[in-house]
């Protein structure tokens, strides 16, 4: 690490990380993001009320489009459908690929379009934060859509807690159609139950020991797209710790947070449509064993900066991830048609992780299905191949979040 580098530093000088110069830039990105639809005045402000008299944004909207261009447009069209007028908006749209059609028609919904080709997603969204106007910032997925007055209603709700610097409402899950999956498909953290009796929890922090017991059961730190910052958050001094999460920059904007000692608020509301789809299993174990990588870099930092019981949480999201990451690349061995050795191995792999980890095995009825799928395809290895690719496009077992460019059914070998 260069003397170069950028340090985040706590109020009394105790460093928090490093970002270097050459890791801000990233490894395929051009020096800086390509500017396509310029609109004065680019500065935003570093604090006051988030209350503006029109001349002004009030919430920026950064928009992350990675690789895919399917649902970009419809995400953007559901920011200027959630609440507020044009001109309360600031729509920043951060693109990994070019289509100069696509991006006429985000210029005619009021969106400025930047191009950035650098894969991080957490240095993509890092890069495009100075881009924004507002006081409070909104992150959102290019799959993902707001529901109808979801920004008026995080406004307001910055509005009236003015000690409140990080918001999170619940998810709704939607599929490729943007149809609503049935509650009951819900993976159970993604039902965060305990705001059904309690409502929406406020003045939540991490110097609050009773705030440890009520967020873990509340699932702070998932989806981008349910969340909002004020803009101080990400311009303190743990902001920068942002741009090192190459993936899963939800855990680790949360971590920032509770660094940053800000209020947390977690609405009860869903407002956010989370879309669901068939994931191609070769691509979404190499997501896995990235978000692995990612979680663990964001526990290791909990665990350096962030007072007990804190750290413990992030350790707990780093035994999901690494479940995650085993059964796909058990699935993806499964999908590509491996010698059915290889498969067993890697079905062995996760059923040794399972017994070091027995809280670990909540019930989940697709896991049942795919190790009867496992079963069949020793035996059938046709049979097993031809009933996986079938149900890799029923809601009913598949569950998974699709985070690759590819959007169909797996393609089986």
């Amino acid at each position: 690490m260069t003397q170069a580098a950028r340090t985040a530093r706590t109020s009394d000088g105790n460093r928090v990380g490093f970002v270097s110069e050459e890791f801000l830039k990233g490894p395929t990105a051009p020096d800086h993001p390509i500017l396509l639809q310029p609109r004065p005045g680019t500065a935003g402000r570093s604090s006051g009320p988030v209350s503006t008299d029109g001349s002004e944004p009030v919430i920026s909207v950064v928009v992350a489009a990675h690789l895919r261009p399917d649902f970009i447009v419809g995400a953007v069209e559901s920011v200027l459908r959630s609440g507020l007028n044009p001109d309360q908006l600031d729509i920043v749209v951060t693109k990994g690929y070019r289509s100069p059609e696509q991006e006429k028609v985000l210029a005619n919904l009021g969106a400025r379009v930047y191009h950035d080709y650098d894969v991080g997603v957490g240095l993509q969204l890092w890069r495009a934060l100075p881009l924004t106007r507002a006081p409070l910032v909104a992150f959102l997925d290019d799959d993902d859509q707001f529901e109808p007055s979801r920004l008026d209603h995080v406004v307001r709700i910055f509005d009236d807690r003015p000690d409140i610097g990080f918001y999170r409402n619940r998810v709704k899950l939607v599929d490729l159609d943007n149809k609503p999956v049935p509650l009951a498909l819900y993976e159970p953290l993604e039902l965060d139950s305990l705001l059904d009796r309690t409502g929406p929890l406020d003045r939540l922090s991490v110097s609050d020991p009773s705030s440890f017991r009520l967020l873990r059961k509340c699932h702070p730190w998932f989806n981008m797209s349910s969340m909002a910052v004020r803009r101080t958050l990400w311009t303190g001094p743990f902001g920068p710790l942002l741009a090192t999460a190459h993936h899963a920059p939800d855990v680790r904007l949360y971590l920032i947070a509770l660094l940053s000692g800000t209020g947390i608020y977690m609405d009860d509301q869903r407002l956010t449509r989370y879309r669901t789809s068939s994931p191609n299993w070769t691509a979404q174990a190499a997501r896995a064993a990235d978000d692995l990588d990612s979680v663990t870099t964001t526990a290791r930092l909990a665990q350096e900066y962030a007072p007990s019981p804190w750290p413990s949480e992030f350790w707990i999201r780093v035994r999901d991830a690494e479940k995650r990451a085993l059964w796909s690349e058990f699935l993806s061995e499964l999908e590509k048609g491996r010698p059915r050795v290889e498969v067993l191995s890697a079905f062995m792999e996760y059923l040794d992780f399972l017994l070091r980890h027995p809280r670990a095995m909540y019930p989940e009825p697709s896991r049942a299905f795919y190790a009867a799928v496992l079963a069949t395809y020793l035996t059938v290895p046709s049979l097993g191949n031809a009933i996986l690719t079938r149900a890799s496009t029923m809601a009913s077992i598949n569950r998974t979040r699709r985070r690759t460019g590819s959007i169909g059914p797996p393609s089986l070998k």
